[in-house]
């Protein structure tokens, strides 16, 4: 029988913990003059927008995974990556010639083709802000929720 090996916490997961320790945490205590039937509804309105959330989060965690899955994604991303490293290395000379301010003209041209072709994929994949809302609203929705605070355009 094969023993299990054991999880290797990495610096990323140390330097989260840390992070976590330092946070602050505040809670918020307040008194209210509720009858029970109103506290229930409240709970329970409460306990179904936390379903939604947990809802939404997989959703969104689902298309993300798709998003990282394709090549062509993970191949701008390095682009990326390459190219801002490039730029911030011209960037650090304090006089550069022409030449290197051409490059360096291409250079940001460059990066803002790559940063708006991965924009195209995350609309596609419904990776975005607009997509998360309006996914949440619809979530809210089906489940009943009127007070969510969530604004339904007409």
């Amino acid at each position: 029988m094969t023993e299990r090996k054991k999880h290797q916490v990495t610096e990323y997961e140390k330097c989260l913990r840390e992070y976590h320790k330092a946070s602050p945490r505040y809670v918020l205590i307040l008194e209210t003059n509720l009858p029970e039937d109103e506290k229930r509804h409240l709970f329970h309105q409460a306990d179904l927008l936390r379903q939604c959330g947990n809802e939404l989060l997989g959703i969104m965690k689902r298309n993300l995974e798709q998003l990282l899955r394709t090549k062509k994604y993970r191949g701008m991303r390095k682009s990326y990556s390459k190219i801002n490293k490039s730029i911030k290395a011209l960037q650090q000379i304090k006089e550069l010639s022409n030449v290197q301010k051409r490059h360096l003209k291409d250079l940001q041209k460059d990066l803002r083709t790559v940063s708006d072709q991965m924009n195209e994929m995350q609309e596609v994949y419904h990776v975005t802000w607009d997509h998360c809302r309006n996914a949440m609203k619809d979530l809210c929705l089906k489940k009943c929720i009127i007070n969510s605070g969530i604004r339904v355009a007409a």
